[in-house]
């Protein structure tokens, strides 16, 4: 019996025993490590995705052309510019009458006043189309329209003793008559003739071409190729008047004798030719602003046509100066001409982008030289149009 019970009692304490060993041992988990039965597992890591940069200045498109890609054509592309010129005139003679004094004496001499001229504003517009390749049209206009300033000078009787005044060179001399001061009434000794000058420009051209455009990182380049339309018209104007009063009268009004004399003289050529040209573009940092400088070259042919007209007339009805008189000489010609002209550009352009267009707005100097082109008195000489622009225009 008692050997029963001790048997018993083992069995019981191998039964904790084990209960308590099991308690103790390792969980494992399905395919792994053994993890400790208290220990829990880290919580899941969480993916922060990366920051977006485009919201910043100097990286997204709102901030225009400043990515590599920004302000390149990889779509058809229309653009339209306005541009104000504000330009001066240059010419290799420009003179609108000589005067001479001295006359007699030992030391004659002669000096030649020139036109004054100041700058104006000239308008142009651009429009044009370009390819997702680069390849595109477009067209333009300029307009140049302003006169210089007026010259004012006169002629006394004692002035005219011993000197005179003459137009322009070669264009106071016509058959049949002659611009100059003194004139008839003041060649009789008698009144005072005053003389003005002046003159005008006109340019209008037209130009149509085809162009190309290649953009690559940070430079742009563009060649284009067309032709081209010119009128260029210039005037020269001189007046002369005189009225003089003579002293005794037979009806008791001192009698009257007066002079008006008018020259104009008008060169106008009309042509057309080819044009080329090429404009190198480079944006500056992570900005929208770039620098950029063009050159064009035109060859145009045509015809200058050349008109010269006079008109004098005196009014003596009491026949102080040798009694009434009318005259109105004229010269008309034509030529075939060639003018080459060369235009340069240099300045800055800042672009924007906007999704779906592109603001710009440019700044330069410019220079335009008409090669041969004369002036408003002569055919020779070349003429040059300087100063600046500035441009506002449209991508889209």
């Amino acid at each position: 019996m008692r050997r029963l019970d001790r048997l018993a009692l083992s069995v019981l304490a191998l039964g904790c025993l084990g209960n308590f060993a099991a308690a103790q041992a390792p969980t494992e988990l399905t395919g792994g490590s053994p993890v400790p039965a208290q220990q829990s597992l880290p919580p899941a890591a969480v993916l922060t995705p990366p920051p977006d940069w485009s919201v910043l200045p100097g990286h997204g498109a709102v901030d225009g052309c400043l990515a590599a890609h920004d302000c390149e054509t990889h779509h058809w592309e229309f653009f339209t510019a306005a541009t104000a010129y504000l330009l001066k005139p240059y010419f290799e003679n420009n003179a609108a009458f000589t005067t001479t004094t001295g006359v007699g004496t030992t030391h004659p001499f002669q000096t030649e006043s020139d036109f004054g001229w100041n700058y104006t504003v000239s308008p142009a517009l651009t429009v044009g189309i370009v390819s997702p390749s680069g390849l595109g049209v477009r067209a333009r206009y300029f307009q140049f329209d302003e006169g210089s300033s007026t010259l004012h000078t006169s002629l006394t009787p004692d002035g005219a003793k011993t000197g005179f005044i003459d137009a322009a060179p070669g264009v106071g001399i016509l058959p049949g008559g002659i611009f100059g001061s003194p004139g008839v009434v003041l060649g009789a000794g008698a009144g005072t003739d005053q003389l003005y000058f002046t003159s005008t420009l006109k340019i209008h051209s037209f130009d149509g071409e085809v162009m190309q455009k290649w953009d690559v990182g940070r430079f742009s380049l563009i060649v284009s190729g067309g032709g081209r339309y010119l009128d260029l018209e210039q005037f020269y104007s001189a007046t002369l008047s005189n009225k003089a009063v003579f002293a005794g009268g037979a009806i008791g009004r001192d009698p009257i004798a007066s002079e008006l004399q008018s020259l104009v003289f008008n060169q106008r050529f009309q042509g057309a030719g080819p044009t080329v040209a090429t404009e190198g573009r480079v944006r500056i940092g992570n900005s929208g602003l770039s620098v950029f400088a063009n050159a064009r070259g035109t060859l145009l042919v045509g015809t200058t046509h050349q008109t010269t007209n006079l008109v004098q007339v005196v009014t003596d009805p009491a026949g102080l100066v040798g009694g009434s008189s009318a005259l109105a000489p004229s010269i008309d010609n034509r030529r075939e001409h060639v003018l080459p002209v060369a235009e340069l550009e240099l300045g800055v352009e800042y672009c924007l982008h906007l999704r779906k267009v592109e603001p710009f707005l440019r700044a330069a100097v410019v220079d335009m030289t008409y090669f041969d082109a004369g002036n408003a008195s002569r055919q020779d000489g070349n003429l040059s149009l300087f100063g600046g622009q500035l441009t506002f225009g449209l991508k889209y």
